[in-house]
């Protein structure tokens, strides 16, 4: 629970939100939801790392894309995907580039929902190396919310998503 605690103070520090839920299908719909708030362009990647199982409540009570083309890619208010580890130190998220079009609802969404399990939590950056998960894999580190401060006051959602909200699984 050390690198829960440790994982959501530096992930909520960067702008991120951090819900920790059981791993039930009900919850994890109501969870979503929640995040989706009255967003009607969701698109959806199926999870690599996760139980499929596990987003059926969800994608069987809301109308998803779930095999979104660029046309919806490029009008998605919100993108749900999961991710294989967190970095407690950094409060980064760990996303696989290889998922079907994960890498690319992460970047092109509005607002963008990983969902992924709290075991998953490693203490450094170096750590990720080490899981099973990383190893010949391309992966990216995401660290809160897109943000820039390039041309004066900060600025999110100028490269990507102005909201990751993070939903840790029990």
């Amino acid at each position: 629970m050390e690198l829960y605690k440790k994982f959501r103070k530096t992930a909520e520090a960067t702008g991120a939100v951090v819900e920790l839920i059981e791993a039930d299908e009900k919850a994890l719909a109501k969870a979503i939801n929640k995040a989706i708030g009255d967003a009607e362009r969701v698109v959806y990647s199926d999870p690599v790392d996760l139980s499929p199982k596990l987003f059926r409540a969800f994608l069987s009570q809301k109308d998803v894309i779930t095999n979104p083309h660029e046309k919806d890619l490029e009008a998605a208010e919100v993108g749900i995907t999961d991710a294989f580890c967190a970095v407690a130190r950094t409060g980064s998220i760990c996303l696989s580039l290889d998922n079907n079009a994960g890498a690319v609802i992460s970047l092109l969404s509005k607002k963008h929902i990983a969902v992924l399990s709290l075991d998953s939590i490693v203490s450094r950056p170096r750590d990720v190396f080490e899981l099973s998960a990383a190893i010949e894999r391309d992966f990216v580190f995401i660290s809160g919310p897109s943000a820039t401060a390039d041309m004066g006051e900060l600025v999110r959602g100028a490269h990507g998503p102005g909201y990751l909200h993070i939903i840790l699984l029990i």
